[in-house]
């Protein structure tokens, strides 16, 4: 019988802020979930269904971050942005960019920097996942009358550790702020 391998701690630590940094995104536009536990990322749903896929490297880790929902899930998302007659798998690409810079926001003031490559998304039916190479993990949230599947997977290298010195809080943008390079430049003198 093969044994469950525990988690690194790295990533119990990406997986949990995850989890809150999704509730944060959905919560911008006023949709409401509710995280319960999966075991796999099936959506359980007829019809199309879309998912993308962004990556994601820094300093000792990389992976990727799969987003899943049934098409009429993605529609409730636009007409909540504002754009109900947008494209279903750019949306899906944009939720998981913004998704991914949340993520990194909160591990920033850990030390842990990644940086995000371009998301790559689809509609289909019968959508498949390889086995993934490192720790991996889905969670589901369930929305007003929808699921959201996402997988989180990473590979660290064997001496992977966050950063010595964490990045003060105060230094790290949150979700909609800009950045006043004089002013941080000013600071440093």
């Amino acid at each position: 019988m093969d044994k469950v391998r525990p988690l690194p701690p790295a990533f119990e630590l990406m997986a949990h802020h995850l989890t809150e940094a999704t509730l944060d995104v959905f919560a911008a536009y006023e949709l409401a979930l509710t995280p319960r536990a999966t075991l796999d990322g099936s959506i359980d749903e007829r019809g199309p269904v879309g998912m993308a896929v962004i990556g994601y490297a820094g300093k000792g880790v990389r992976g990727a971050l799969v987003m899943m929902a049934a098409e009429r899930a993605v529609q409730d998302w636009m007409t909540a942005a504002g754009v109900p007659d947008g494209d279903i798998a750019d949306t899906l690409g944009e939720f998981s960019n913004m998704l991914l810079g949340r993520l990194k926001e909160r591990l920033l003031p850990l030390g842990i920097s990644i940086i995000a490559t371009t998301p790559t998304a689809a509609v289909g039916s019968g959508l498949r996942f390889s086995e993934a190479p490192g720790p991996s993990s889905w969670s589901t949230f369930d929305g007003p009358d929808w699921k959201l599947r996402l997988r989180l997977d990473a590979a660290f290298d064997s001496d992977f550790r966050p950063v010595a010195e964490s990045i003060p809080p105060a230094w790290c943008a949150k979700a909609g702020e800009a950045i006043d390079f004089d002013a941080l430049e000013a600071s440093k003198l």
